[in-house]
C-alpha cells in the first residue's frame, strides 16, 4: 500500500520523467520540488531508481492481477468468456492511465519496464498458445511472440498518440489479431 507522501513523491518523479530520463533524475531537485527534506525522501526510498520500480510495478499490478488473469485464462480456455472479454480490463487500465503508460514506455522510461511488461504478457500468453494442441509447439512460440510484439509496440503507439485510437479500436485489433493468429 502507497502511503499519500509515497504518491506525491512518485507523483512527480512521473512529471520529472516528462523532461528527462530516470537516470539523470537527482534526489536533491526531487526533494526541492517536493519542498521535503532529503531525509523524508529516504524515509520512504532508497533511490530514484527505487522510485521508478515502484511505478513501474504498480503499474503492472494494477493492470490485471495474476490471479485474475489465470481465472480468466481457464475461462477462455472453456470458451466461457471471449478474447474481448479477456482483454477489456487491462485495456481499459491501460487507458484511464495512458499518461502515466507513455512516460514509462517513453524515451525517458527505463528498458526495465518494457521488459516487465513484456514479460507480463509472455506469462498470460504461454498458457494461451501452449494450450493449442493444433500446431507444434514452433507455431506457438512464435504466435505468442508475435502477439507480444504486436501489443508492446500498438500500446506505446496508443499513449503517444491517446487521440488517434480508442479503447474499442484497441480491444477490436487485438480480438481480431488473437483470433486470427490461432488459425495461421
Amino acid at each position: 500500500m502507497t502511503t499519500t507522501a509515497e504518491r506525491k513523491i512518485c507523483n512527480e518523479v512521473i512529471e520529472m520523467l516528462r523532461t528527462q530520463p530516470a537516470y539523470k533524475l537527482k534526489v536533491s531537485s526531487l526533494a526541492k520540488r517536493l519542498g521535503i527534506g532529503r531525509s523524508t525522501f529516504y524515509f520512504y526510498f532508497s533511490s530514484i531508481d527505487d522510485v521508478v520500480r515502484h511505478i513501474e510495478d504498480e503499474f503492472l499490478q494494477n493492470m490485471a492481477d495474476e490471479y485474475s488473469q489465470i481465472v480468466n485464462i481457464k475461462k477462455l480456455q472453456n470458451g466461457d468468456i471471449t478474447y474481448e472479454d479477456f482483454l477489456r480490463p487491462s485495456i481499459e487500465y491501460i487507458f484511464e492511465n495512458l499518461d502515466v503508460f507513455a512516460v514509462l514506455c517513453g524515451d525517458n522510461g527505463t528498458p526495465r519496464f518494457k521488459n516487465k511488461f513484456m514479460d507480463r504478457i509472455r506469462r498470460v500468453l504461454n498458457i494461451v498458445y501452449m494450450k493449442d494442441s493444433s500446431k507444434s509447439e514452433a507455431e506457438n512460440i512464435l504466435n505468442r511472440e508475435a502477439a507480444i510484439g504486436v501489443e508492446w509496440h500498438m500500446n506505446q503507439y496508443w499513449a503517444l498518440h491517446p487521440d488517434s485510437v480508442t479503447i474499442e479500436d484497441m480491444v477490436n485489433f487485438f480480438t481480431a489479431f488473437l483470433n486470427n493468429s490461432r488459425i495461421i
